[in-house]
């Protein structure tokens, strides 16, 4: 007597049949690893499985998967900003308005990542030194294999400040100050938008961050200038 066939299971939200895994690469055109990555980092929900070997997936996951690879390409986004997006738009809230608020909050990526050997080879640390500046967040790059255009150019200034006679303990300050300016920012933030709506939040943190950026700048630049006038520089008589 034959084995009774398993039958496909429907999808509780819309009826649809799920998904196998070869039928979900050959829709969306993506590989098996990296459906699988995508789950693994909480951008897909999980399978469901009705035996060791054999997994379903929504139907509606081809959709969200092709989201995904537009918020990478469009908006050039990490997939920690991705992973958010997502989570705030499967509560309902506005997915254009999502994507607006971390273009202005993150920005965008630009160029291509580099590895670390990449990187030191670019902007001429050793690897010693990056993992040193990396330590004291002098470097803070978006995860500990992947540097952006910005890394690369304070990398670059600082492998130019060590041929100077400079070390990174002589930088240490800005990450000492730079801490205490965005928590007292957050402070000020979470005080404005504790009882708000979500969207009037998300508005008011636009706003909040915009200034922030400019009085940032501004102020350091005001005084620098001040100082420097203050204190012309000096020439040794000969």
């Amino acid at each position: 007597m034959g084995r009774k066939p398993v039958s496909r299971p429907s999808d509780p939200v819309d009826g649809q049949p799920m998904l196998k895994m070869k039928e979900l690469v050959e829709a969306t055109g993506i590989s098996k690893a990296t459906i699988l990555y995508y789950v693994s980092e909480d951008l897909l929900p999980p399978p469901l499985k009705t035996s060791p070997n054999v997994a379903y997936y929504p139907s509606a996951t081809i959709e969200r998967i092709q989201l995904i690879r537009q918020l990478q390409a469009k908006h050039r986004f990490s997939l920690a900003q991705i992973r958010t997006i997502l989570r705030e738009g499967d509560k309902g809230h506005d997915l254009e308005s999502l994507i607006e608020f971390n273009k202005e909050i993150f920005g965008q990526e630009e160029g291509v990542p580099l590895k670390r050997g990449e990187f030191c080879q670019a902007c001429g640390l050793s690897e010693a030194q990056l993992q040193q500046a990396v330590d004291l967040k002098l470097l803070i790059p978006v995860s500990d294999d992947s540097f952006d255009s910005a890394d690369l150019s304070a990398g670059k200034f600082l492998a130019e400040s060590l041929l100077l006679g400079l070390t990174f303990d002589d930088f240490a300050y800005y990450t000492r100050l730079a801490e205490e300016i965005v928590s007292h920012e957050m402070a000020l933030r979470k005080r404005l938008v504790r009882n708000m709506p979500y969207d009037e939040a998300m508005a008011t943190t636009l706003t909040i961050t915009r200034n922030a950026r400019f009085f940032r700048q501004y102020t350091i630049e005001r005084i620098f200038k001040q100082r420097a006038l203050r204190q012309p520089l000096k020439q040794k008589k000969k």
